[in-house]
């Protein structure tokens, strides 16, 4: 079989590229539905060919100044094994140092032992597990009690709040990230402040303690608004009352579904499922990371 050859994306690629993301997930993937997107972001888009046949793809694009995130990565069945997934995120490495990146991350599915081979032998870690959880909007009832202790939180408890961030147990368990749809990014001081900003911190206290915070909010994807928990922190039962609590806020914004992704952590899922979330039924995410600087 001839060489394969890397290359930037073209719009005149789209009717292969589908073609074979088909072949290998048929109707249940979620490359359709962005490949535009991915096409407009400039130049982030690589596609491996032989014989000017699309043989793979893979995105990289950069999140901000400093983080980059990798996805996207697919290979056609017949050129498995042949080192197409790794050129294509040594790429991708490439370019996220052409970005003057800090760090790239990127996910794999934990029984995808080939694509956990790739990243590894490419130089990221391991840094977290997040699995996916989601519940309707109707019929969230927040507890009387509880709810007189959640509070939302401004800008002027920034120095409070980022102060019991960094005394976390399980912000380091998440890699130090937050989720934002399936992407990961750091969990920094920057990053609190702009969702404190945009009025999407919640705290439950008692006792003039801080017992458990949550960030969440709507998020556009496309022409939809979902509504997304992009962080949980705490003990396990003020972290579900906060759950709680937000289901009933995305209600009243009119949104039907939340959804959470939080760290593979048994105290995250049993606070999830008492305020009536359940897995979203894919497989847990391993999260990846490599240092660029």
């Amino acid at each position: 079989m001839n060489p394969f050859h890397l290359r930037q994306a073209v719009p005149a690629d789209t009717e292969a590229v589908l073609a074979l993301n088909h072949a290998i997930y048929g109707d249940e993937d979620y490359l359709p539905s962005v490949w535009q997107e991915w096409l407009a972001d400039d130049a982030s888009v690589t596609v491996a060919t032989v014989d000017d046949a699309v043989v793979g793809i893979i995105h990289c694009t950069l999140l901000n100044a400093d983080e980059t995130w990798l996805e996207g990565v697919r290979v056609a069945p017949a050129m498995q094994g042949r080192g197409v997934a790794t050129a294509l995120v040594q790429q991708a490495i490439r370019q996220a140092r052409g970005y003057q990146a800090a760090v790239l991350r990127a996910s794999a599915e934990e029984a995808n032992a080939a694509m956990q081979a790739v990243f590894l032998g490419s130089g990221f870690v391991q840094v977290g597990t997040y699995v996916h959880f989601v519940a309707p909007t109707e019929g969230a009832t927040p507890d009387p009690p509880a709810a007189a202790l959640i509070h939302q939180q401004t800008p002027d408890d920034m120095e409070r709040l980022w102060a019991w961030l960094e005394r976390s147990n399980i912000a380091p368990l998440a890699g130090g990230c937050y989720m934002e749809g399936m992407r990961a990014l750091a969990l920094t001081d920057d990053a609190l402040s702009r969702f404190l900003a945009a009025g999407q911190v919640w705290t439950l206290e008692d006792y003039g303690e801080l017992q458990a915070l949550a960030i969440g909010g709507p998020r556009r994807r496309g022409d939809a608004t979902r509504f997304s928990i992009r962080y949980l922190d705490g003990a396990v039962q003020g972290i579900g009352q906060l759950a709680l609590h937000l289901r009933a806020q995305a209600a009243d914004a009119g949104i039907a579904r939340i959804d959470a992704h939080p760290p593979e952590l048994l105290i995250l899922r049993d606070a999830l499922e008492g305020a009536g979330f359940s897995s979203a039924g894919r497989a847990p995410q391993w999260l990846y990371a490599q240092e660029l600087v």
